[in-house]
């Protein structure tokens, strides 16, 4: 889905970052750690088109990502960024709606997609809310089903089946990138914001987000990228990653790891005692 290869990039004489190399499937949730100023915002804006590497290149289904026209990129991969400043009365479902505006208006698959966009982010009872009145978890989820709506081409069934498996990754969904998406929300909305993803990733969508929280990365996470100077430190698996002495090295903390008791079956989720 998405291929890094030789990623460099800096600031006047300063090196932010330095022979980035990452591979991004179907089906697969990659969460990116790491110190403040470590470059992980300048990779991601690098992944997701916005910003052009000084040296390297960046595919997306196999073409070098400069070379799409803007729509044929909206269609393949959609952004959400820290902040989603919306200052019109929009209701929900026109927010949710702006996700199809890279296609040919047919009112009724667009409908459709929307709707299931709203089913799968549990957001169908705000529908005709004005987004301005929402709480930051509410809105939170109405811009996941935004960016989500963006890359719906075909009516796909799979979108609201609560139970799916990794199947079809063929189909190529597309790609979300998520700039840090739980950010400032209490612990019952990450949890729910990231079983969405961990969702969206079953059934075959490529999902790459900046996280804060080594928890919530290994509880949901397939690989789990730690970036540091500018250079990925380490690239794993949960448990191969998320280990006492990598954080010592990273954040120069110390801190005892134990295993979770409810890891979801094939993954690995830790808990971290300070």
């Amino acid at each position: 889905m998405i291929q890094a290869s030789d990623i460099s990039f800096q600031y006047g004489k300063r090196k932010i970052l330095e022979n980035i190399n990452l591979n991004l499937s179907s089906g697969e949730l990659i969460t990116l750690l790491g110190r403040n100023g470590e470059g992980k915002s300048t990779l991601f804006k690098i992944l997701t088109g916005e910003m052009r590497p000084d040296s390297g290149v960046v595919l997306l289904k196999k073409k070098e990502i400069h070379a799409m026209t803007g729509i044929e990129l909206a269609q393949n991969r959609s952004v959400l960024p820290q902040e989603s400043l919306i200052n019109f009365p929009l209701r929900v479902f026109e927010v949710v709606e702006m996700g199809r505006s890279p296609y040919k208006k047919n009112k009724f698959e667009d409908k459709q997609h929307i709707y299931q966009s709203m089913q799968l982010t549990d957001i169908t009872h705000l529908e005709y809310r004005f987004y301005s009145e929402l709480s930051g978890g509410e809105k939170k989820r109405v811009q996941i089903a935004r960016v989500l709506c963006q890359l719906q081409k075909d009516y796909d069934n799979d979108i609201i089946r609560k139970h799916s498996t990794k199947r079809n990754l063929e189909f190529n969904k597309g790609a979300l990138f998520l700039d840090e998406p739980v950010n400032a929300l209490d612990v019952l909305l990450q949890h729910k914001i990231m079983k969405i993803l961990r969702h969206l990733a079953d059934i075959g969508y490529s999902i790459f987000c900046i996280l804060h929280d080594w928890n919530l990365a290994g509880l949901y996470s397939d690989r789990v990228l730690v970036l540091q100077n500018g250079k990925i430190h380490s690239d794993g698996t949960p448990k191969e990653v998320i280990r006492k002495d990598i954080l010592e090295d990273v954040f120069g903390i110390q801190a005892n790891i134990f295993q979770h008791s409810s890891a979801r079956v094939g993954g690995y989720s830790e808990s971290i005692s300070l």
